[in-house]
């Protein structure tokens, strides 16, 4: 998004959509609000609660009309958060017949193969017409080309954690063509996301390097979590003038918050794809 002018030179075509996976709490939404901030493009976020309504027909139209504002605010990211909550597999889902999750998977699969291309919208009519960029002159077909992937530029980022529910259509090259897995934190994120957490309390002789070597396996919110009730101790042990928090309570902490994640749960998802890992 930040150089389209590299992909027309090579002729190739952007990604348009980017499957975040990982445990819970390893700030799969914060990295992708990130990199909007960074690209300085629209962002657009929906859940389920955006999407499903009792009524039929609405829940399509709402996720269509979610594409359209992404086109008009187009460059943008269009953020799925925990998607496999509004679509699921439909070989899972076989004996339901055409449930609202599979219509709005059948509205997702179009939307996401007409991202990029040369569409005028007839407004009140409801349909859409495909402008043929071989009738053009070769000048303007490569001047529309390059407008394509400089202002037509749409990508879909969905997040879950349990991709192993999602439809096997939306995983081929295309769609979700990249696959990133956003594990635990390492020793170095974790000394940062500590240091992010207690920005705002006053410390007394706390090691925050010795906290981030002894707490492998948490993730960010875990830390958040340590963090807060080590806050609370020292207002428990010193009342509501305590002046600060030590390495103690930081300590006496660790004994109560365990890392959310088993070490069976990091080998299921490390385990569902050979992809990169987003350190």
């Amino acid at each position: 998004m930040m150089f389209p002018e590299a992909f027309v030179r090579m002729g190739v075509k952007p990604t348009r959509g980017i499957l975040l996976y990982g445990p819970p709490g390893c700030a799969k939404t914060t990295l992708v609000k990130a990199a909007a901030s960074s690209c300085r493009c629209s962002f657009l976020s929906v859940s389920g609660a955006d999407l499903f309504s009792p009524f039929v027909g609405d829940s399509e139209k709402a996720l269509a009309q979610v594409f359209r504002q992404a086109r008009a605010a187009a460059p943008s990211i269009l953020f799925l958060d925990e998607i496999d909550s509004m679509l699921g597999s439909r070989s899972l889902d076989a004996t339901s017949g055409r449930s609202v999750h599979e219509r709005v998977l059948s509205v997702l699969l179009n939307e996401m193969d007409g991202i990029g291309r040369s569409v005028t919208e007839r407004r009140g009519s409801g349909q859409k017409t495909l402008e043929c960029e071989g009738e053009q002159s070769e000048g303007q077909t490569k001047k529309l080309e390059f407008q394509e992937v400089c202002n037509k530029d749409v990508i879909v980022v969905a997040a879950t954690n349990r991709p192993d529910l999602l439809d096997d259509a939306l995983l081929r090259p295309g769609r979700f063509d990249q696959i990133i897995f956003v594990p635990t934190p390492d020793k170095e994120a974790r000394l940062s996301i500590l240091r992010i957490c207690t920005s705002k309390t006053p410390l007394d002789d706390v090691s925050l390097e010795e906290l981030a070597a002894e707490t492998v396996g948490f993730t960010g919110a875990d830390l958040q979590n340590l963090c807060k009730e080590a806050a609370l101790l020292a207002l428990q042990e010193n009342g509501l003038d305590a002046a600060a928090v030590n390495h103690r309570h930081f300590l006496k902490s660790l004994q109560s918050v365990k890392p959310s994640l088993s070490q069976q749960q990091m080998e299921f998802y490390q385990n569902l794809f050979s992809t990169n890992d987003l350190s």
